[in-house]
């Protein structure tokens, strides 16, 4: 009886703590990353933990010049293989964790 109580105490108790990692801003509908380097990136501080959350809107579709021609070729995934202009001891991390997004 008091493992069963203790279980579902835990389980309420955890329920009320699960939260969203991040709220995407459906929005925008101008491809780039919000918020850009000069209008919303937050102030860091030397010593203390910096956590930012950027979010990159790509078109369902890009215009390529094949032969001549210019073609709308669909978007199937954007993979992010690196970030520049990093200052030193700043690190990047993707959710999912190959920085490979499915479109």
């Amino acid at each position: 009886m008091k493992k069963s109580l203790l279980l579902i105490s835990f389980i309420v108790f955890s329920a009320f703590n699960i939260q969203a990692q991040c709220v995407p801003n459906t929005s925008n509908t101008t491809p780039g990353i919000t918020p850009d380097s000069a209008t919303g990136l937050s102030a860091g501080t030397v010593g203390v933990l910096y956590n930012q959350v950027l979010q990159i809107f790509v078109p369902a579709t890009t215009p390529v010049v094949i032969l001549g021609q210019t073609v709308n070729v669909p978007v199937v995934s954007v993979e992010l293989n690196s970030l520049t202009g990093l200052p030193p001891g700043l690190t990047y991390a993707c959710n999912p964790s190959n920085c490979l997004f499915p479109w």
